[in-house]
């Protein structure tokens, strides 16, 4: 029998409670990306300062989106595990969609920011296919325990973290994943293998 992820300190937040900062909580933990927020940008904005000294923060702040998407993403093929530095602050207003979205565009280099209703739309805008194979050995793969793809089903059955704060450290972003590669067809790979194998 498969182990429930680990639920420690975990409060949940929900879309219903009276409290305004509980809302706040949830609806970021949706997992949309609708295109570049403030948060977006101050990662992007961290992202380049990191890597292209020469270029100011105050600079960044008047140029369009398309152009700190352009600049981010030489940004991050001079260094990837920037991404990995970003501060409590700038994490904890990270949307958990806009993170994978950050991920996947800056890895894959995408034209744009990757948008989408959820992360398996965002997945699909960087990387056509994978985000369908992702939902599809989540959802539809019933009985079977594929980790990690179980712990998502699980995120998607219960209550995030609150405060949020999404790790670059793993192909979904989510925190309390094991680090991973990006490598995600290696993973489809190795979990289509899984349900290949003669069971008991």
């Amino acid at each position: 029998m498969a182990s429930a992820p680990n639920t420690t300190n975990r409060k949940p937040c929900s879309l219903n409670s009276s409290n305004p900062e509980e809302r706040f909580q949830a609806q970021r933990m949706e997992g949309d990306c609708k295109g570049h927020s403030p948060a977006t940008r101050a990662a992007m904005a961290f992202l380049v300062t990191s890597n292209m000294p020469r270029i100011r923060l105050d600079m960044l702040a008047v140029w369009p989106d398309h152009q700190l998407w352009q600049a981010a993403k030489k940004a991050h093929k001079i260094n990837p595990q920037t991404l990995q530095t970003l501060s409590d602050q700038l994490l904890q207003s990270i949307a958990w969609g806009e993170a994978v979205a950050l991920l996947w565009g800056l890895t894959k280099q995408t034209p744009a920011l990757p948008t989408g209703s959820d992360v398996y739309a965002i997945i699909n805008a960087a990387s056509p296919g994978f985000g369908d194979a992702i939902k599809g050995l989540v959802y539809d793969v019933d009985g079977i325990d594929l980790p990690p793809f179980s712990d998502l089903k699980w995120k998607f059955q219960n209550f995030m973290e609150d405060p949020f704060k999404p790790s670059f450290k793993n192909w979904m972003c989510l925190p309390w994943w094991p680090d991973q590669c990006m490598d995600v067809a290696a993973a489809v790979k190795e979990s289509l293998a899984l349900l290949d194998e003669p069971t008991a």
